[in-house]
């Protein structure tokens, strides 16, 4: 990124979120190359793009109620892991 967006200086707020959804797009990419390769092992590429994910969610974060953001989140997890657990490990 050039530090510009619309031929204006982004902010720090532009700046984390652009580069949280280039990250996202990225784990996406590489989650759907396994899926669609599945004789070939992604793993590490998933892992690198996990953790880079990881590191720009945190950024992003800072313009964010975190307490109503893991607060969604427990409420998610109470919603999707009964049918998750119901899943099986086979791929």
């Amino acid at each position: 990124m050039s530090g510009t967006y619309k031929e204006k200086e982004e902010s720090r707020k532009q700046y984390d979120h652009l580069k949280c959804i280039e990250e996202l797009n990225e784990l996406a990419t590489v989650l759907m190359q396994q899926f669609n390769k599945p004789h070939k092992d992604l793993s590490g590429a998933v892992v690198e793009e996990l953790g880079d994910v990881y590191y720009r969610l945190d950024n992003v974060m800072d313009y964010y109620d975190e307490d109503s953001v893991l607060a969604r989140k427990l409420h998610k997890a109470d919603r999707c892991d009964p049918v998750r657990s119901r899943k099986t490990d086979a791929c």
